[in-house]
């Protein structure tokens, strides 16, 4: 996305310019996800697919911690089947997800301390 938010946003090109530019990839790059899938395993069709730009191609395990991070509970939750009730209003700011990771960093130092 940080692609198309330069091009559309940043340098105020229209929306017709922005698909003429390929920006986000083109069609053959944007094919469609199985969402009846586990969200780590759509993240891992797209990094096979090499779908993900330079940097945001992390790890499985990556993913999961990230997904914990910003939606607490939905993996447990998606793992019952019971994915399609959760809560959204569990959903955190994603301002405070690096203050989350560091807190949870902290704790894991404290318990192998």
């Amino acid at each position: 996305m940080w692609p198309v938010f330069l091009h559309y946003f940043e340098l105020g090109k229209d929306i017709w310019e922005l698909d003429d530019s390929g920006e986000g990839g083109w069609d053959e790059d944007n094919t469609l996800l199985d969402m009846a899938l586990p969200v780590a395993a759509m993240l891992e069709g797209a990094k096979e697919r090499e779908g993900f730009i330079s940097g945001f191609d992390g790890a499985r395990d990556t993913w999961e911690e990230d997904i914990e991070i910003y939606a607490p509970g939905y993996l447990k939750m998606e793992a019952g089947g019971n994915d399609a009730d959760y809560d959204h209003g569990q959903l955190i700011n994603p301002e405070y997800a690096p203050n989350v990771r560091q807190e949870r960093y902290q704790e894991q130092a404290n318990a192998g301390a």
